[in-house]
């Protein structure tokens, strides 16, 4: 999938195994109490997405306009969607909101995306007078209340309210790299870029309304506060806060600045940025005097933001370094290659090894122990950075954050957990695929295996992480699956039996967005695709020769059918799941005789005949989707209304 990383993420959270649509996740037992509330007569409700949406009777929005957003705390949402949605449903005004305590964490997480993260709440004017009669009721109403900034808005006033251009309506326009993009259209009609950016920005054509004109003032005056520092570069974005290479204007010494948002980037127990750096700030005060982790210059808070400054360690990340060395990026390296790579690599792991021990003695668990944070200096020592979710070594708790691959398995805590991710560690840099652990444990112990064929280490090596290995269980919770190409010999009938039976366990012909789990694309695209939706995964089944189901196939015909925007193509597009149809003996769906109408709906893949063209798609699976446009909303009825 072609996606940023927050985007990608959101993918991640309904199900342990498999990548589904955000708005599966498992939140039924924190949904807020508003979405059960009755409503007056005529208004109707539906759920978009990870949004209850209320529309009001009788109303006509507009396709674009000023909006509002409404941030809140984690312990104050509940409240705050009752006060807004009373407000709003006594004005006569639309207005969606995010479903549950789950769905706010999710947004506002620590790797959500930065310019829209922080909207709990979303109201929609009619026009500017009422934008300007409500945003001031809004503002008192809610002044004892607070919420993370909102980095795409503008804040009105001192209150957690927020106000944009955007569009109402769901428009898009066609990115250079052909897909869709959320779109405003200019006042000659034409569909532009509707800017998301975590910075506050207007359409040159749009004029500000008078009631905005004194928060735009503000909010361009900056600040009087000193900044001491010279900001050089960023080494990280995050929703909770950046991270920067800056100079000390006083001493003119570079140093490292964490910065942390108030009530944003929480993690899964809805701690936020704040809470969690100032919880490294005393991690670095515990560890002070060890030179395997930086120093603590310092903590200021400005311009509402705190930051943590500390110092600045010269090197590369274990990451960056491994990367240059790694003797299997070529073809064919020789034996005092490798010998070479494994003297550097067991020579830095020692020193790893060691430093944890050092912190380990102060009493704190790492906790986050991964190749992006540990710094090798020019003269080879290492450092151990980012403390936020350290921990005393007697606490139980299994940290809210962790880095994919090192990730300690939640029965082990304090030093047995570190001491897991080590061993992770280990193996990750004679062959970085660590990730492969949390979906089958089995794999630490085969990657081992390679590891010890490849790679002239220590005789006791292999046997050492098998062992510290051997009790981890996969997110099925199994022992020890069985490693099928273990044998000089393998069956490949029963492996392919094997296969396929996971693939047909796995088969969901009752959903209308996939038949089979796989990359997080096929919800943008229908679910059908070769490339990343069910025909690429018939038309494996029929090249080996497996029986496919009719009723796969039938699902497969009525997903193309029911697109609204297939595209040309092979891999991407209608040719292909032609293709797969002709190859499955459904020829006259892939393409009917020449003279034969097709029915309505029917999506014709023939050499002789035009396809649609390639137009917009629709995402249908985003985390913001306004409420014009839900697929089906009912008077009264707080049911689904996400699913066509």
């Amino acid at each position: 999938m072609k996606e940023t990383l927050p985007q990608l993420v959101t993918y991640c959270q309904a199900d342990p195994v498999f990548f589904e649509p955000v708005w599966r996740i498992p939140d039924d037992d924190n949904r807020f109490p508003t979405a059960r509330r009755p409503l007056p007569s005529g208004w109707r409700i539906g759920e978009s997405d990870l949004w209850v949406v209320l529309l009001p009777p009788e109303i006509a929005l507009p396709e674009q306009g000023w909006k509002i957003h409404v941030s809140g705390t984690d312990a104050d949402a509940g409240t705050v969607c009752d006060l807004v949605v009373d407000f709003c449903v006594s004005r006569n005004i639309a207005v969606k909101f995010l479903r549950s305590k789950m769905a706010m964490r999710l947004l506002n997480n620590k790797y959500a995306e930065r310019g829209g993260s922080g909207k709990l709440i979303t109201l929609y004017p009619v026009d500017e007078d009422q934008l300007s009669e409500v945003l001031p009721a809004l503002a008192e109403l809610l002044r004892d209340f607070t919420g993370p900034y909102i980095l795409s808005d503008l804040r009105y006033e001192d209150s957690p309210v927020y106000v944009r251009y955007g569009a109402f309506q769901p428009m898009t326009y066609t990115k250079s790299d052909g897909s869709p993009g959320y779109a405003i259209r200019t006042p000659d009609g034409q569909l532009v870029p509707d800017k998301r950016d975590p910075a506050f920005t207007v359409p040159e054509w749009v004029s500000i309304p008078e009631v905005l004109r004194e928060s735009v003032a503000k909010h361009g005056s900056g600040t009087e506060e000193e900044f001491p520092w010279q900001i050089e570069k960023a080494l990280h974005f995050s929703n909770g806060g950046g991270v920067y290479l800056a100079r000390d204007e006083a001493s003119g010494g570079y140093v490292v600045l964490v910065e942390a948002r108030p009530h944003a980037g929480l993690d899964a127990g809805g701690v936020d940025a704040v809470t969690r750096l100032a919880h490294e700030r005393d991690i670095l005060e515990r560890l002070s005097g060890l030179d395997c982790v930086p120093r603590l210059l310092g903590y200021r808070t400005i311009w509402e933001h705190h930051f943590l400054v500390e110092e600045y360690i010269e090197g590369k990340t274990l990451l960056d370094e491994m990367f240059e060395r790694y003797p299997l990026a070529s073809p064919d390296p020789s034996a005092e290659t490798l010998a070479a790579y494994t003297r550097w690599a067991t020579d830095i792991l020692a020193k790893v090894d060691h430093a944890l021990m050092s912190v380990h003695a102060r009493g704190v668990r790492f906790a986050d122990l991964h190749p992006e944070n540990i710094i090798v200096r020019p003269d080879g020592r290492v450092a151990l950075i980012d403390f936020e979710i350290a921990s005393d070594l007697t606490d139980p708790q299994i940290p809210g954050l962790a880095a994919a691959g090192f990730a300690a398995p939640k029965e082990l805590s304090g030093r047995a957990a570190d001491d897991y991710v080590m061993n992770c560690l280990r193996q990750w840099i004679f062959l970085p695929i660590a990730p492969l652990q949390d979906r089958d444990p089995v794999k630490l112990i085969s990657l081992t295996d390679v590891i010890t064929e490849h790679f002239p280490v220590p005789p006791a090596f292999g046997t050492r992480l098998v062992r510290q290995f051997s009790k981890a269980k996969g997110p099925l919770g199994e022992d020890r699956p069985a490693q099928m190409f273990s044998v000089e010999n393998p069956d490949w009938p029963a492996i392919r039996d094997s296969l396929v039976a996971g693939i047909t366990a796995s088969a969901t012909p009752d959903r209308k967005d996939r038949l089979f789990p796989g990359d997080p694309q096929q919800f943008a695209t229908g679910g059908f695709t070769v490339a990343n939706g069910a025909a690429g995964v018939l038309w494996a089944l029929r090249q080996v020769g497996a029986e496919v189901p009719s009723d796969y196939v039938d699902w497969l015909v009525t997903a193309t059918r029911r697109a609204s925007d297939p595209l040309p193509g092979l891999l991407n597009g209608l040719h292909g799941v032609a293709a797969t149809l002709e190859s499955l003996g459904r020829r006259r769906e892939a393409a009917p005789e020449r003279g034969e109408s097709p029915r309505p709906g029917d999506r014709l893949c023939r050499g002789q005949q035009q396809l649609p063209p390639a137009r917009r798609l629709l995402h249908r699976h985003r985390a913001q989707v306004p409420p014009v446009g839900v697929h089906r909303v009912r008077g009264g009825d707080t049911g689904r209304a996400r699913q066509p």
